[in-house]
């Protein structure tokens, strides 16, 4: 059987991913798993097209797993994509 491929998108500037990826990466070595980190950088949408690259690689190249936590969206994020803010639509925020 191949050695197992992980991939763990992460983002550098979070004291609990960072953990994570310590934890991940001594896993991993224990077990014989190849962990591929990937420093997404609290932006959505490179997380996604991250997560799209490894799930429509070949299937020779794709992870056996990808883990993520999803990345938020900052405010000026929803004016950038054309979605009023909660206030503009009448709600509370």
């Amino acid at each position: 059987m191949d050695k197992l491929r992980f991939v763990l998108l992460a983002v550098d500037n979070n004291d609990y991913q960072v953990e994570q990826v310590s934890a991940a990466q001594t896993a991993a070595e224990r077990l014989g798993i190849q962990l591929e980190v990937v420093h997404t950088e609290h932006d959505s949408i490179q997380q996604s097209q991250r997560v799209l690259d490894f799930v429509q690689a070949p299937v020779g190249d794709r992870p056996n797993a990808i883990f993520f936590e999803p990345v938020g969206c900052c405010g000026s994020c929803e004016s950038w994509m054309g979605h009023p803010k909660p206030r503009e639509r009448g709600l509370r925020s």
